[in-house]
């Protein structure tokens, strides 16, 4: 376990990674009176699912130690709509690490996900190894973030130069059965599901490859947002004019630090969201099925250069790095948790793990310890302004 900023913390729980490498390590000494279970679990649309189960000094020394021995079970709970009631089965957690445990939950494929409209209820047991139980409960997300592809008859030209050569892509001239088949967007807008929270943040890549949260960032739509992390700024001024005026609805809305949450509730009316900033880095000049064209054009020239012998300069196309939306649709005991920490990171940046979660103010569900049992559904969508910048 490593010594992490409440806003490392934030991130890292929006990203689902792990715990990096960058971070200064933190004292694992054994200590008598560190017998505060932690457990953090989010489930995701995948069959592998990962727990963490530790122990957490109550004095807050900072000294953490892994739980060896425990018996832990995940109770999944299938909602038939036809009859009301939930059957469970039972799938066992198996120890795979130092802390760390892993769970085959087939229902939870993304393609299972699709093809069952079932209510999925989770229950989650952890028996410690002197006996003491952790229980907790979710409800696995309703729905997902749809990305809004317009059927408009504008005929749109996308075009650009690259490696000494200049590419177009008109609107084709296809039938009306396939409304969208060439369709491109140049701004991006979605359906956000009502049933569950909803937050996005907004991810660059800087000019070394690596990624970065950007600062701030609006919608269209701030009525529906929560306003507990606005700057006191509104979107006024852009690196890049086109983030500005592409997005009219946007401009001069407020700014939000690092992320947007957009509580559950049946508001929304069908209307889409448009999310801009003032977002540094490379960005793709179009998105719909119009950028999986011109991906795999840059892939055929690239695959004829190399063929050739030829130099062929790398550029988002083949990489891959451009900036994007990540949206994360939240059960609402995962909500509750992530409001509570960053409410938290907007107080105080530079404290450690410890002093998060010994705090009672940040919420938890785990019935006799500490943590979060949870679930989400993880969503990437890139970004554009319809500007091509190649570097």
């Amino acid at each position: 376990m490593n010594r992490i900023s409440r806003f490392a913390l934030l991130l890292l729980l929006l990203l689902g990674i792990g715990t990096t490498a960058c971070y200064q390590p933190i004292d694992l000494t054994p200590a008598e009176d560190a017998h505060i279970p932690w457990v953090h679990c989010v489930l995701m649309p995948d069959t592998v699912q990962f727990l963490e189960l530790w122990y957490i000094d109550a004095s807050s020394s900072g000294k953490y130690r892994p739980v060896e021995n425990a018996e832990v079970t995940l109770e999944v709970g299938r909602h038939r709509n036809w009859n009301g009631d939930f059957y469970y089965t039972s799938i066992p957690f198996q120890r795979v690490g130092s802390g760390q445990w892993q769970a085959r939950v087939p229902m939870l494929n993304p393609t299972n996900l699709q093809e069952d409209d079932d209510v999925l209820h989770f229950r989650l047991q952890v028996v410690l190894p002197d006996g003491d139980t952790l229980r907790a409960e979710t409800t696995f997300p309703l729905g997902s973030v749809k990305q809004d592809i317009a059927t408009s008859s504008d005929l749109f030209i996308s075009e650009f130069d690259l490696n000494g050569k200049h590419y177009s892509y008109p609107l084709a001239d296809i039938p009306q059965s396939h409304p969208t088949l060439y369709r491109h967007e140049e701004t991006c807008h979605f359906s956000l599901p009502s049933s569950n929270a909803v937050w996005i943040y907004k991810v660059g890549v800087a000019e070394d490859g690596k990624t970065f949260i950007e600062d701030a960032l609006a919608t269209n739509h701030e009525e529906w947002t929560d306003s507990f992390n606005r700057t006191g700024q509104t979107f006024a001024v852009s690196s890049e004019p086109w983030a500005l005026s592409m997005y009219p609805d946007v401009a001069g809305r407020p700014l939000h630090f690092r992320y947007l949450r957009f509580p559950a509730g049946d508001y929304r009316g069908g209307e889409v969201v448009a999310i801009s900033g003032d977002f540094k880095g490379p960005h793709y000049g179009l998105t719909g099925p119009m950028l999986q064209l011109a991906i795999v054009d840059q892939a055929f020239e690239k695959a004829k250069a190399q063929f050739q012998g030829v130099p062929y300069e790398d550029n988002i196309l083949t990489t891959r790095q451009a900036g994007y939306l990540q949206f994360l649709t939240v059960s609402t005991e995962y909500d509750k948790y992530l409001k509570d920490v960053a409410q938290a990171e907007l107080l105080q940046e530079n404290t450690d793990i410890v002093g998060i979660y010994d705090n009672t103010n940040i919420y938890s569900n785990i019935q006799g310890g500490t943590g979060i049992f949870g679930a989400q559904i993880p969503q990437t969508f890139y970004w554009s302004c319809g500007v091509w910048i190649f570097k």
